[in-house]
């Protein structure tokens, strides 16, 4: 599903991803963790086309992403964009549309869909995230677990295969966060394959199959969330654990 190989990212002559290879299968939970700085953001961004890296390939299905920028890479970005959703950390919904609205927009201007049946949909969405009693609320009106659910109901809006989201527990209090939890399992056991972002190891304990850990732009670590817990094998990892 997802192809990340031997991808190099440099600010400046600063190599800030150094020939970070992975795979992620369709419907596999992944969390990238590590200390900050370690580039889990800035490889979130290159993968979703966000960013332009300097070597290396991002295949995600049957696109794929090649060293250069944005113009050279138009068609790829293009059938990603259409494959993968991104939840962004401080969640841009619209502040001048409702919920609904904002979860209506994207099949609409993107995609063509016509007005009542991207309404039809998004309502689905707004009560499959549990929003359908806010659908009427501009964002300010709403907590920021709230917009965090309008978020994912818009991404979700787009049918995508992947969805990708950064620091999705960073403004959630404990309930929130096992609401999270439970929402995304639910998307997961659906077959929807998520990669994300996290500091959040508890998190990811509860809800990953994988965490992939990152340090100086390397993968220093990769396996079951509980298993590296339990037994870091790398000295970088238990620092970042607490855990010398």
């Amino acid at each position: 599903m997802i192809r990340v190989d031997s991808l190099v990212k440099k600010y400046g002559g600063r190599a800030v991803l150094r020939s970070v290879t992975f795979d992620i299968p369709r419907g596999q939970v992944t969390a990238l963790v590590g200390p900050s700085g370690g580039g889990k953001s800035t490889l979130l961004r290159c993968m979703h086309g966000l960013e332009f890296f300097d070597g290396g390939t991002v295949k995600i299905d049957h696109a794929e992403l090649t060293p250069g920028t944005s113009r050279k890479n138009r068609t790829a970005i293009s059938a990603i964009r259409a494959t993968a959703g991104l939840v962004f950390q401080q969640w841009h919904l619209f502040a001048h549309m409702t919920a609904l609205e904002n979860v209506m927009e994207a099949p609409i201007q993107v995609q063509g869909v016509q007005p009542d049946v991207a309404l039809r949909k998004a309502r689905a969405l707004m009560d499959k995230v549990g929003m359908s009693h806010r659908e009427n609320a501009l964002p300010r009106r709403l907590s920021g677990g709230e917009q965090q659910r309008v978020a994912i109901a818009r991404a979700l809006a787009m049918e995508p295969k992947v969805l990708f989201m950064d620091e999705p527990t960073s403004a959630l209090d404990p309930q929130r966060v096992g609401d999270l939890v439970e929402l995304l399992r639910g998307l997961a056991s659906e077959g929807l394959t998520l990669a994300m972002v996290t500091h959040d190891m508890r998190f990811v304990v509860d809800l990953a199959d994988r965490a992939i850990v990152l340090s100086g732009g390397e993968i220093i670590e990769d396996g079951p969330p509980k298993a590296m817990l339990a037994d870091p094998k790398d000295a970088r990892t238990r620092a970042f654990l607490g855990l010398d």
